[in-house]
């Protein structure tokens, strides 16, 4: 029971602070070169992570309200008002018992619309802004057309879940597509920065922007803390496993099959891009693996000024003349 509460926990995080979902990564590469970057995300971290610790007040005195009036335990009230029957039926229900209830259930339906609001904008940032960084010159000319586009795609794509069936259509999603893709893809993202393109190149490279060091204490993070947390969140969620089921319906096998059609379509484009760059790379084998995990001649700063200050790297080595760096960079501010 313990290790399903912490394996919620840590779901939980990805939902309200949105890591490996590309939002936070969208919206950040907008910022000038030099940003701030480490305070940004000191931030942010602090910022959800309080907020998520002040939303718990609120959550659980209304559920044990709400248990105390049935005459049930915490964790029968929470079987029952679990998924979206507790924000639309359990909640609103709990509001009509408070003063003033319609001001209330107001303010509650107003905070769910900012909140689905914010979230489906950085969301779908990510889509429109991968699709016309994968196709530029047929796409960035027409953001707006793109972004008509996508709409209208994504409301037709949604109607399904309004109808009278839609919150077993939602359930089933949700059951599968947030939970082991995000973790195994958080994992492989870590990997993929701390040990394949490495720490220190990676340190250096946010050296360059704000000026200053990172921490020892984020690097370990990156290379170890962070990686085995997320494999044993992934192999937790995998090891706990259970159908999706609700109170009154049990979900029938092809649908649990489309459910993990689900689980695994984000992950798919990995193997896919992987063997198209073996196929399509010269030399042996390990000669292609090792030119496919190594940054391209076109990588660095999109800033002419800043790009000859990125080349005094010597990455082959990995000694960093300082003092020529500096007074590059100086020179060139």
């Amino acid at each position: 029971m313990a290790l399903k509460v912490w394996m919620e926990a840590g779901m939980q995080v990805f939902f309200s602070l949105g890591p490996a979902w590309g939002g936070l990564i969208t919206m950040s590469s907008y910022n000038r070169f030099n940003n701030k970057c480490m305070k940004d995300a000191w931030y942010g971290t602090l910022a959800d992570g309080l907020t998520s610790f002040y939303a718990g007040f609120v959550v659980f005195s209304i559920l044990g309200f709400m248990a105390k009036d049935a005459g049930l335990t915490m964790e029968e009230i929470s079987k029952s008002a679990s998924g979206p029957g507790l924000v639309f039926v359990a909640y609103p229900e709990a509001l009509t018992k408070l003063p003033m209830p319609h001001l209330w259930g107001v303010l509650f339906f107003l905070m769910l619309i900012t909140v689905g609001v914010d979230s489906q904008f950085g969301m779908f940032e990510t889509v429109s802004s991968g699709l016309a960084d994968r196709f530029p010159k047929l796409l960035n000319s027409r953001k707006v057309l793109t972004t008509a586009c996508l709409c209208v795609f994504l409301f037709v794509f949604g109607i399904p879940f309004t109808t009278n069936g839609g919150v077993y259509l939602f359930q089933l999603i949700d059951w599968y597509a947030s939970s082991f893709c995000i973790m195994f893809g958080s994992f492989l993202e870590c990997i993929i920065i701390s040990w394949i393109y490495g720490a220190e190149r990676y340190s250096r490279d946010i050296e360059m922007m704000i000026g200053r060091p990172i921490p020892i204490l984020m690097r370990i993070s990156w290379c170890v803390v962070t990686p085995i947390v997320m494999l044993t969140l992934f192999l937790g969620s995998v090891a706990i496993y259970e159908p999706p089921h609700s109170a009154s319906y049990t979900y029938p096998d092809f649908a649990i099959g489309i459910g993990l059609f689900f689980a695994i379509l984000p992950l798919l484009p990995i193997p896919i891009i992987m063997v198209s760059g073996l196929v399509h790379s010269e030399g042996t084998l390990w000669q292609r693996i090792k030119t496919l995990t190594r940054p391209d001649s076109s990588w660095g700063p999109n800033s002419k000024r800043h790009w000859q200050t990125y080349k005094v790297y010597d990455y082959r080595g990995g000694v960093v003349d300082r003092i020529r760096v500096n007074l590059l960079g100086n020179r060139h501010q």
